[in-house]
This record gives C-alpha cells, structure tokens and sequence, in this order.
C-alpha cells in the first residue's frame, strides 16, 4: 500500500518534533490528543502545526511540507541555531550595506 501524502508529511513532523505517537505529538504541540487524531480522519495537518514546529524544532517548514528544503541543503532539513542581537556580527548586516556608488545613488 502506497503512502499518502499526508501520512508522509505528518510522519516528518512527528520525526522533527522527536514523536514517537500521536500523544507524543500532541504533548509536543501543546494540543489535545483528540486533536492529532482529527487531523488524520481529515487527513490534512494545520498549518499552525507546520508553523510551530519549524520554529520551535529548528527545521524547514518546506521540509515539513514538501520534503524538501530550498537551498544546499539538498532535501534535508534545515536546523540552525535563533540568531539572537548577542551573536549577530558585522557578516549578519553585511548584505544591507550599500557599495559606495550605491551610496552615492541614493543621494
């Protein structure tokens, strides 16, 4: 039997989140099992779903979605660190500086 789509979207979210059942995803959502149970019957996984464990997990929300991940990555999820003012460095702002003909443009 073939794997539908959205078993295999749910199955990288619960991997992200480190769930090993539909309690374990729930408890890591914050959300009622009932709730995970839904889902499946809908088959469709809410995008607040997506969202939340991208940011709290660390890992693309095109991963989660599509698994895939725009980028060099190629197809693996994304996982880095929050930036946070204490580590952000010249490099971080560096694209926002003009060139000096740039500069001189705006002027």
């Amino acid at each position: 039997m073939e794997t539908s789509k959205f078993e295999e979207r749910l199955q990288r979210i619960m991997d992200a989140a480190g769930a090993k059942s539909d309690s374990d995803l729930a408890r890591a959502l914050g959300i009622q099992p009932p709730s995970v149970a839904a889902a499946r019957k809908r088959e469709q996984v809410p995008s607040g779903w997506v969202e939340q464990v991208a940011e709290r997990f660390g890992v693309s929300a095109d991963w989660l979605l599509f698994g895939e991940s725009r980028g060099a990555t190629g197809g693996r999820p994304i996982r880095q660190a929050k930036a946070t003012p204490a580590t952000w460095t010249w490099s971080t702002f560096r694209w926002w500086r003009p060139s000096f003909q740039q500069a001189q443009a705006l002027s």
